[in-house]
């Protein structure tokens, strides 16, 4: 498996304003016996309504991701943090025994 995270910028067209900022996407490349399991994966998030396709070429997919996905992400952490914020409690807690 090869994963390559690598930032790609947006092509700029004649009619747009230049950007002062780099904006770019994360993409990851994935080859091997990896992309069975990634893109069964993209296609469950996809039926579920997190994400949606915005570009098909061949092989080559860029997905982005819903609001349902955003505030899916957004429940789970505030679920999660206070998990988080108890174990950091407890491990303040525990004193070194020297």
């Amino acid at each position: 498996m090869k994963v390559i995270n690598r930032q790609a910028r947006q092509p700029q067209l004649e009619h747009q304003p230049a950007r002062t900022a780099r904006q770019g996407k994360n993409i990851v490349e994935i080859t091997g016996r990896a992309y069975g399991t990634v893109r069964a994966s993209l296609q469950r998030f996809e039926q579920l309504g997190y994400i949606e396709p915005n570009q098909r070429i061949g092989r080559s997919e860029l997905y982005v991701p819903t609001p349902a996905m955003k505030r899916a992400v957004n429940d789970f952490a505030k679920k999660f943090w206070p998990h988080i914020q108890k174990v950091r409690n407890q491990s303040a807690r525990v004193k070194d025994p020297a």
